[in-house]
């Protein structure tokens, strides 16, 4: 029987051995990448910005539109007589007109090209009279004479934004990324601390046992087993708050990589080792954070100084036309004897402002000293990326120190441990001293897991600010191309 329901039980234990996953961050990491809300969006939010870029280039391609009108007029209208009286005449006619037109931006030289052709029929109800007319083509072209070209300005502006889109996209997930690893670990500490504080009870419940049974022959106080259980009720609260912290990160984790699988981590009791260099860290902080919109600025900056230098608001437009235009009487004979009833126009518009030129001056002057502001902090920006890559060295080698002491300070804790409870068994009151070292060694063990936490979330931010992996020491600039 015994037999039978100890197999059973290994069994069930098997079983959920069996259901429970364990991955390292780097799966865990695929998974969120893969299933997370959060990177998922970033992902929709860059194919929306990617579409309007590419909604802002196709207005630069041909447009054409084909419009069709059909009004209808009614007049009364006075028509002089062979005797020099007037007589009212009514008409009703309807002038039915269809039009097609192209046009085309031209971000070379800055102007737009149109071309535009149409056809119109009239009739007179009344007097049944008729006209068509074909415009077969009107060619425009229109553009400021001396002027910033501000088509090609826009396409060079699209071309930066469209990188910078695809910047934004990397620093969000690194950002997300982060916060994530953060949850990892928030998730690993409390488990290490619940799996601390079990074992701490465990030894004490054995104190117990040892306490009680010294009791029943008179070697032991009653004090003792009291001061035991009330050790044993402070370590089960602290036991209790871990735990209940660690089903809350647990189900943060199953909801941002979309899995309700068990799982556990496994998380190296020692550090990553990144290859920090002061060079790589300033010069790529500075590129990628400090000055990650430097491209776009600087550009919409010297463009605003072109600009302000060549408007002068004198538009000059050129238009060439040519048709048919004929009565019906006449109509299908011009087209079959080709009789010279075509039209054909040339115009040239010149418009100079009178009034503004003050304020065109005062544009360059705003222009100018923008820039020079914008320039000086740019040099700011230097000092300050230099301190950053300072203070980072400086606290991965404090994290990496905290981490090798905290050590040392777990295998003098343990010591101190084994010495305390020897003294308890021999009758000696260091309860207080005991508890005590409980606390102490969680917090050693918090400030080394904390200390790890951070090395690893310093790998991440800085892939969110550098563009490297300091880690395998590899470059991403080609997720930006």
């Amino acid at each position: 029987m015994y037999k039978v329901v100890g197999t059973y039980l290994f069994f069930l234990f098997a079983l959920s051995m069996q259901a429970q996953t364990i991955y390292s961050i780097d799966e865990l990491l695929n998974l969120y990448t893969r299933n997370g809300y959060d990177i998922r969006n970033n992902y929709a939010q860059y194919q929306i910005d990617s579409l309007i870029q590419v909604n802002n280039q196709n207005k630069y391609k041909i447009q054409s539109d084909l419009s069709f009108s059909l009004p209808y007029t009614k007049s009364i209208e006075p028509i002089i007589q062979p005797d020099g009286s007037n007589k009212l005449v009514e008409t009703n006619y309807i002038s039915p007109v269809a039009r097609l037109s192209l046009r085309k931006k031209v971000a070379f030289l800055g102007g737009e090209l149109a071309l535009f052709s149409s056809m119109n029929n009239y009739t007179d109800f009344i007097t049944g009279s008729k006209q068509y007319g074909l415009n077969w083509f009107n060619l425009q072209y229109a553009q400021n004479i001396f002027d910033f070209n501000e088509y090609k300005y826009e396409l060079q502006k699209i071309k930066l934004q469209q990188k910078q889109s695809k910047q934004a996209l990397l620093q969000f997930n690194s950002e997300d990324i982060t916060n994530f690893v953060d949850l990892l670990f928030q998730y690993y500490i409390n488990q290490q601390l619940l799996i601390e504080s079990n074992k701490n009870i465990e030894k004490n419940q054995e104190l117990l046992k040892q306490k009680r049974a010294l009791l029943r022959y008179g070697k032991a106080l009653t004090t003792d087993t009291l001061n035991i259980y009330l050790l044993l009720n402070k370590l089960q609260i602290k036991s209790k708050e871990c735990e209940t912290r660690k089903q809350w990160f647990e189900s943060q984790i199953k909801y941002k990589t979309v899995t309700n699988n068990e799982f556990d981590i496994n998380i190296k009791n020692n550090p990553i080792f990144l290859n920090l260099d002061q060079n790589t860290l300033y010069e790529r902080y500075l590129k990628y954070t400090l000055q990650k919109n430097a491209d776009l600025e600087l550009f919409e900056l010297d463009s605003e100084i072109a600009r302000s230098r060549k408007s002068t608001g004198v538009r000059a437009a050129v238009n060439l036309g040519g048709g048919l235009n004929s009565k019906a009487d006449d109509y299908i004979y011009n087209l079959t004897e080709g009789r010279p009833t075509d039209k054909e126009n040339v115009s040239l518009t010149l418009t100079v402002p009178i009034s503004g030129w003050n304020s065109l001056k005062n544009r360059k002057k705003i222009a100018s000293i923008s820039k020079e502001i914008y320039l000086r902090e740019q040099e700011n920006n230097k000092q300050e990326a230099n301190l950053w890559a300072q203070d980072i060295i400086a606290k991965y080698k404090q994290s990496v120190s905290l981490i090798k002491l905290a050590d040392k300070n777990i295998e003098a804790s343990h010591e101190l441990e084994r010495i305390l409870i020897k003294n308890i068994e021999n009758g000696k009151s260091d309860y207080i001293a005991l508890y005590q070292l409980y606390v102490d060694n969680q917090t050693i063990l918090l400030e080394k897991y904390n200390a790890i936490r951070d090395i690893y979330i310093l790998k991440y931010d800085l892939m969110k600010k550098t563009f490297f992996d300091f880690e395998s020491n590899t470059p991403l600039d080609n997720y930006i191309k």
